[in-house]
């Protein structure tokens, strides 16, 4: 999928969820929930960055930056890093996470 399919302010939930759906798996934290935060049952009624009571007065930085609150729960991938016994099993990791990275850009069209 073309970059530009997934441009703008797509939310972690959806994008690992379109990581899935084209079998990038490997080395990706597995997506168990995700949800937009909402104010009421009112499904429009979302927590952003604007409707956030504890901003005061959004500037225009705040505006360029206008996010939904989204709440995410992921499976880890892996074992901790303070569990590695040694450099190599340490460096192994990382190898790993940058392949994972360049999966997410080359097949799933992510991280572009």
């Amino acid at each position: 999928m073309p970059c530009d399919e997934l441009a703008g302010q797509e939310a972690e939930g959806s994008l690992l969820h379109h990581a899935q759906a084209q079998d990038v798996v490997d080395g990706i934290a597995e997506l168990e929930h995700f949800e937009e935060v909402r104010h009421s049952d009112d499904p429009s009624d979302l927590d952003t960055v604007l409707t956030n009571p504890q901003v005061d007065r959004p500037t225009a930085e705040d505006m360029k930056l206008e996010r939904i609150h989204t709440r995410i729960v992921l499976r880890s991938y892996g074992k901790p890093l303070n569990m590695f016994y040694t450099r190599k099993e340490l460096l192994l990791a990382f190898r790993d996470a940058v392949f994972a990275h360049r999966r997410l850009h080359d097949v799933a069209g992510i991280l572009c």
